[in-house]
């Protein structure tokens, strides 16, 4: 089988990675490896990097310089409660940053 049919494309990883961010696959504030993902995914560092970015865009993962990117720690605001499954509930009931509804999926 050719090797570039077992690359996953950008789309497919964000939506992976984003999957598992939202359902707590990753541990809140633990460093994401993007070596590891490379390996994983079979694709460049560059896809990684470029996907990590957006999930840190969307709210799913932090960076920092020379520290690279985890998941975000629970918020230390009294305004936003963790779910433990990936969400974080504002005060109106939405989750940031997927904006899922607390009706359709909040455990508080």
């Amino acid at each position: 089988m050719d090797s570039a049919a077992l690359r996953a494309s950008s789309h497919d990883i964000y939506q992976d990675l984003h999957h598992q961010l939202l359902n707590g696959f990753f541990a809140p504030g633990v460093k994401i490896k993007p070596e590891d993902l490379r390996k994983a995914y079979g694709c460049s560092a560059n896809t990684i990097r470029d996907v990590l970015l957006r999930l840190t865009s969307a709210g799913l993962t932090t960076f920092e310089e020379q520290r690279g990117f985890a998941p975000p720690s629970a918020p230390r605001s009294t305004s936003m409660t963790w779910s433990g499954s990936g969400c974080f509930w504002n005060k109106r009931g939405r989750c940031n940053p997927c904006g899922m509804a607390a009706s359709h999926g909040n455990p508080a």
